[in-house]
């Protein structure tokens, strides 16, 4: 699997690197810029900013074997009106992954498997009584 990251784009450059600079002469951490052309920061800037735009691979490379876990959790209230009717629905799904590499080809594909090693569920819906669940703590699932 590879990561990649595209350096930041000239023009966000200029806005940040501008912005540093107005901040410190505020402050008063650096003196005033003498005067001089306007565009001579610009080209300035420019320049910094070329030298920053070419693209940046980061990659991590799995091996066969690799694992590791991400704990995830998903929040939904979702409000529901039929000819007149309301109701609202709210839950709240928190779990633990483990993602297991089986195999990785010359290619660099990756054959994983994604498995929940645990979930702590909880919905609520409008007039009707909250159901939880923890694998944890619970040994059989609600309906």
């Amino acid at each position: 699997m590879k990561l990649r990251l595209l350096a930041a784009s000239p023009l966000a450059v200029l806005a940040f690197a501008a912005s540093l600079a107005l901040s410190a002469h505020v402050r008063g951490d650096e003196p005033a810029p003498a005067a001089g052309p306007p565009n001579k920061l610009a080209a300035e800037l420019e320049q910094a900013a070329s030298k920053l735009a070419s693209p940046v691979t980061l990659a991590y490379k799995f091996s066969a074997g690799d694992e590791f876990r991400t704990r995830t959790v998903h929040l939904a209230t979702v409000e529901t009106k039929i000819q007149g009717v309301e109701e609202v629905a709210t839950s709240r799904v928190a779990s633990t992954r483990l993602w297991r590499i089986k195999n990785v080809d010359a290619a660099g594909k990756i054959v994983f498997e994604n498995v929940v090693e645990d979930v702590d569920m909880w919905n609520k819906r409008t007039g009707q009584a909250e159901v939880r669940y923890n694998s944890k703590t619970d040994k059989t699932p609600p309906p």
